[in-house]
């Protein structure tokens, strides 16, 4: 799965790639990949307009550059927990009878994470999708961003 950044307007494009594609032979790669889609559909290979960042999601700081020839190389880790009080719950003192106690399900903060990941592939995907068969794809929108927003919010 290739994640995709495009900008129509002057028809640059920009494949994420991880960080192992700073350095060689993995950077010929990604950059010859950049080029067949390019000689494929047209445009030129990505420039400056995306500036390098960070943000943090979750648990992890995600930071990504621009290495100015069609890569933007992203790279992640995970956030020193902060410490956190602990709470002290209060003493029962009367217990009903019909006390029933339902777990509620949490799932973990890695797998929010990587949920919140693959709904940001999905969605990308189909906007590049739409893109690249130009609006030929649009059926199936409705149903990859209802899995992306289950993904993101629970399932």
């Amino acid at each position: 799965m290739t994640l995709v950044v495009f900008r129509l307007q002057t028809l640059q494009r920009w494949d994420v790639k991880p960080p192992s594609y700073v350095y060689e032979p993995n950077r010929s790669k990604g950059i010859a990949q950049v080029s067949r889609y390019v000689n494929a559909i047209g445009g030129k290979i990505g420039g400056l307009y995306i500036k390098g960042s960070s943000f943090e999601i979750g648990d992890y700081k995600v930071q990504y550059s621009n290495m100015n020839n069609g890569l933007i190389v992203y790279s992640f880790k995970k956030k020193q927990p902060d410490e956190v009080p602990v709470p002290v719950p209060a003493p029962e003192t009367e217990k009903d009878d019909n006390y029933v106690y339902v777990p509620q399900y949490q799932p973990a903060q890695e797998i929010q994470f990587w949920g919140t990941v693959a709904a940001v592939l999905i969605v990308g995907g189909t906007i590049a999708e739409d893109v690249i068969t130009g609006g030929g794809g649009i059926a199936d929108d409705a149903a990859s961003f209802y899995l992306a927003y289950r993904l993101m919010f629970g399932l």
